[in-house]
């Protein structure tokens, strides 16, 4: 942060955090707007909807660039309403960096968790009655 007030207590402290926050914000909503998106802010300082871009086609590099920005910013993005294929779900994932061969949990069977067509990096949750889950437990 820059800018702190010299004395500075929790309540000075508070609001240089939220004006920077609101700065933040709104350098973010302009990048996104720069690529077509639309930015919805779940809440202060985490989450965002990013809305207005099909992960089924490829990202420019710019466009990747400003996804791992906007993912180092608000620590876990949401796109609704993507139809994607195995192969294009591994691509968009790839734009925000090497993926991992497994998950660990993944290989303890019977507890809801499938790769689904044979991809060890896509883990899919299952809850049934025979699967409680136990992703909580991590």
């Amino acid at each position: 942060m820059t800018n702190l007030p010299t004395a500075a207590t929790p309540a000075s402290l508070g609001v240089a955090r939220a004006q920077h926050q609101r700065q933040t914000v709104n350098e973010l909503d302009q990048l996104g707007a720069l690529h077509g998106w639309g930015l919805e802010h779940l809440a202060g300082s985490i989450g965002t909807v990013v809305h207005g871009i099909d992960l089924r086609a490829a990202a420019s590099p710019v466009e990747a660039a400003a996804l791992r920005l906007l993912f180092a910013e608000r620590k876990v993005l949401f796109f609704r309403d993507q139809p994607l294929t195995r192969p294009q779900h591994l691509a968009a994932a790839q734009l925000f960096g090497e993926l991992e061969p497994q998950h660990p949990f993944a290989a303890i069977r019977g507890l809801g968790y499938e790769h689904p067509e044979g991809i060890k990096q896509i883990l899919r949750i299952v809850h049934d009655e025979e699967s409680v889950g136990v992703e909580n437990n991590w």
